[in-house]
């Protein structure tokens, strides 16, 4: 436990830290990565490692993707009465916004799957909005309220799906003003306790009537719960949560999540190990008999609408498969030619009839490399003391096949004795030589002396 918190630290120093100035790469366990391991920590072997990978190249720009999906609620007329031909007509009831982003960040982009963190509110999202179409299929059980279902991209950049879709002219000002609160999913899908992020304080009747809600709910269902409220700073750009987007824009919004702060996030260990079906089942019947209580105002004492047999664990498995099956860290995923962002919209599009999606280009100052994989290669070398008897073994040999040749052992012995010499003179300098040339130069410099003298002892008779 003590190394995987060591593990994380370093891997949030790495996602903190972009100005690094060599690759730092990493291999995933198995039993060649072992076996490479045990040769290094051996004191009688060396090892030569090789990493093999394309030259890394800029990414320019590239473009994210949002998927949004609109359930739209029964409206009603101005006597009070219920009105079929208002029915969908978006300006006339609010607007509640459940959203969850489908890529993942690591310090790793190949071991960016993010389980957890990312996958699980896709499919806790695909889930609730499973639970609303059945009951806005029917007019006498469909809300007043319009619910959009918002699938993002651009977590890690400073959450740039959500910031595109408030500011996008495609989604519609009808909807953006009409929002009354924005949900955001982030990890459910592990045993512990859930924490509702907020900005706003409970005395705003709205906010209060959220927290409570799923306080009371959290009670009923035996989950431990806290609301954790943080004031944004608006000097600050980055946000640390997906809720303080709207919040910028005096949107009521929460994000509901498992970790206490958003630096608690796993990265690279954020696998399906790490997946509690069980617990995530809870969560998930938690979470939709609120957003139901909510919508459809319902007290406390009213029974739920939602009940176990409105999930299908079966389908959980098979979305969080589908999503996880690749890393989602953007730019190494391209957003307009993947198949995940095609499933995600294929997938929303069973439960809600309104279901669009928004390209756009990201806006941030991140340096992105190309290389996000490598094949490394481990050579067993030898120590230098094995290359020196090497050499040496080599040169007897080669001595004995000369005596063999000569078939007299002194003239093979005058012979080395002449190459010794030839070398010596070749390579190694003669302290006679230097010896010389600087009594050479010592004669120059008396001559030289000398005649200033007798050059100065003539000026001297040419004055007298």
């Amino acid at each position: 436990m003590e190394a995987l918190k060591q593990w994380k630290a370093i891997e949030e120093w790495l996602v903190s830290h972009t100005d690094l100035k060599i690759p730092v790469w990493f291999a995933v366990d198995s039993e060649q990565v072992r076996s490479i391991y045990a040769s290094l920590a051996s004191s009688q072997d060396q090892m030569t490692l090789v990493v093999e990978s394309a030259e890394p190249v800029v990414l320019k720009k590239f473009e994210l993707s949002n998927v949004q999906g609109l359930l739209t609620g029964l409206s009603s007329g101005v006597s009070g009465a219920i009105d079929d031909e208002l029915s969908g007509d978006v300006t006339k009831i609010p607007t509640i916004a459940i959203t969850a982003t489908w890529d993942s960040v690591a310090a790793v982009p190949g071991l960016a799957v993010g389980a957890n963190s990312g996958a699980s509110g896709v499919v806790a999202l695909f889930h609730i909005a499973r639970s609303l179409s059945k009951l806005y299929a029917n007019s006498r059980t469909q809300a007043r309220y319009n619910v959009v279902f918002i699938v993002s991209s651009g977590s890690h950049l400073n959450y740039a799906g959500a910031r595109h879709w408030i500011d996008s002219s495609a989604t519609g000002s009808a909807v953006r003003d009409s929002l009354e609160w924005v949900l955001c999913l982030d990890s459910l899908a592990r045993a512990g306790e859930l924490f509702l992020h907020a900005s706003r304080p409970p005395k705003d009747p709205n906010a209060a009537r959220l927290y409570d809600t799923f306080s009371s709910v959290a009670e009923r269902h035996a989950v431990p719960f806290s609301v954790l409220h943080k004031k944004i700073n608006i000097a600050e750009s980055a946000s640390g949560w997906e809720h303080e987007v709207f919040a910028r824009r005096k949107i009521l919004a929460v994000t509901l999540s498992q970790y206490a702060l958003p630096s608690d996030r796993p990265g690279i260990f954020d696998t399906t190990k790490e997946i509690d079906m069980k617990a995530f089942s809870r969560n998930l019947l938690f979470v939709m008999e609120a957003i139901t209580r909510l919508i459809y105002k319902q007290d406390q004492k009213s029974p739920s609408v939602v009940s176990s047999s409105n999930l299908n664990e079966t389908l959980s498995r098979g979305w969080l498969k589908s999503i996880v099956g690749q890393p989602r860290m953007v730019p190494y995923i391209d957003a307009t030619k993947s198949q995940l962002v095609d499933y995600v919209e294929a997938t929303l599009k069973q439960f809600a009839p309104d279901v669009s999606r928004q390209t756009f280009k990201a806006d941030t100052e991140r340096t992105f490399y190309s290389a996000t994989s490598a094949t490394l290669t481990s050579y067993r070398t030898q120590p230098f003391t094995f290359d020196l008897f090497l050499f040496l073994g080599i040169l007897a040999v080669n001595a004995a096949f000369y005596i063999l040749i000569k078939r007299n052992l002194s003239e093979a012995l005058v012979d080395f004795a002449s190459l010794l010499m030839w070398i010596k003179g070749r390579f190694v300098p003669s302290p006679s030589s230097s010896s010389s040339s600087s009594s050479s130069s010592s004669s120059s410099s008396s001559s030289s002396a000398s005649a200033s003298s007798s050059s100065s002892d003539k000026q001297k008779s040419k004055r007298n």
